[in-house]
């Protein structure tokens, strides 16, 4: 009995899967120590490379167990697929976690410097703005201190002219008063002149003109007269 045609699909399915190239995607090396990368797909084939364990190959396309790679210096050629695998190796999965452990410790650490920097940022920015504040109530009390001073200079300076005015009209009244008493002295000595110029030409006269005059003769009284 000839198999029918529909029972042959299944098969040739299979058969057209295992020889049509697949499609390109990273296979790493497993953890055999190493494979040979081969100009073919057999066993026949030059030996082009040795390739390590975790070594990244670009899968082109399997057939028969053997898979079409690129290696990552771009060099193509043919290893056993059952000597490669989907995941990094336990040892390159290993470097990679230790790499980004040291990488978060690194970056963990950094954090930390970073998060110090601004904690001494933050204290000196504290500290600034308490001597800002302490500088602006010390600029406010000098402020007013200052106002108060303006104030009182304002009111000094008010009463110096004031002062002055009244220094000036005082001068005015002790000149005029000096001079009254000036005028005064010289009056007084001209009066005074006048008066001894007076006395002594009516001393003079006196003496010119008594001389002159008979004075009356007094009687002798004899003791008879008394009686």
């Amino acid at each position: 009995m000839i198999p029918s045609s529909n029972a042959r699909l299944p098969f040739l399915a299979l058969l057209l899967i295992s020889v049509l190239p697949a499609q390109a995607a990273t296979r790493y090396v497993t953890d055999a120590l190493e494979i040979t990368l081969r100009a073919g797909n057999s066993t026949q084939h030059k030996i082009t490379r040795m390739l390590k364990s975790g070594t990244p190959l670009q899968v082109q396309e399997e057939a028969d167990g053997w898979a079409h790679v690129s290696t990552p210096d771009g060099r193509d050629g043919w290893v056993l697929s059952r000597f490669l695998i989907d995941e990094p190796i336990a040892r390159e999965r290993l470097e990679v976690a230790e790499k980004q452990l040291a990488q978060f410790r690194t970056g963990g650490d950094s954090l930390r410097r970073d998060f110090a920097n601004l904690q001494t940022q933050n204290q000196q920015l504290l500290a600034d703005n308490a001597s800002l504040s302490a500088q602006k109530t010390q600029l406010e009390q000098d402020l007013k201190q200052l106002r108060t001073d303006t104030a009182d200079t304002l009111g000094i300076t008010r009463s110096n002219r004031l002062l002055k005015a009244k220094v000036v009209e005082l001068e005015k009244h002790v000149a005029g008063l000096e001079a009254e008493t000036n005028r005064l002295r010289d009056a007084t000595a001209s009066t005074w002149f006048l008066y001894g110029a007076g006395v002594i030409f009516g001393g003079i006269l006196l003496g010119l003109i008594l001389p002159r005059v008979p004075l009356p003769r007094r009687k002798r009284r004899g003791m008879w007269d008394t009686l």
